[in-house]
């Protein structure tokens, strides 16, 4: 498990240092039947980690759920996902489509400054083409169902 900390107080250095640290456990011994006896133990983490990122909000979730089907991969028309986000409940359940559009577009922002989409010539893209860990984003997307 890598945690994260930095000190708030250091009479030998610098107080704004960030750590990274990792708590394992290693073996110190045997015991008396001749067993393994283990003590946790913190390890500095080598090179950079990337911390955790907040979960999106259920807005967020749902209009990347959206976009994800529509692109299949490739570039989404902003026109299109709007349209499909308006006109579906799951971004915004508001009567107001108004409020539904202030919302997609909330939504279409967070998604750009998080890394997922990225917006080109009027065309939305997709940012990541790796297999990624959703949950890294998000642990709660609204249940979808398939049409297809």
């Amino acid at each position: 498990m890598i945690s994260f900390g930095s000190a708030s107080k250091n009479r030998n250095g610098p107080s704004d240092v960030s750590l990274t640290f990792c708590i394992g456990s290693r073996a110190v011994g045997t015991d008396e039947d001749g067993e393994t006896t283990t003590a946790p133990i913190c390890e500095e983490m080598k090179g950079p980690a990337v911390k955790r990122q907040a979960k999106l909000s259920d807005s967020a979730a749902a209009a990347f759920v959206a976009f994800t089907k529509l692109s299949n991969g490739g570039p989404v028309a902003e026109a299109a996902w709007r349209d499909a986000c308006i006109s579906g409940r799951q971004v915004s359940a508001s009567d107001d489509p108004e409020s539904r559009r202030r919302a997609f577009k909330r939504a279409a922002e967070v998604l750009t400054r998080r890394g997922l989409i990225d917006f080109k010539d009027g065309l939305y893209l997709p940012k990541i083409t790796s297999p990624v860990n959703l949950a890294d984003f998000t642990d709660d997307f609204p249940d979808v169902e398939d049409n297809d």
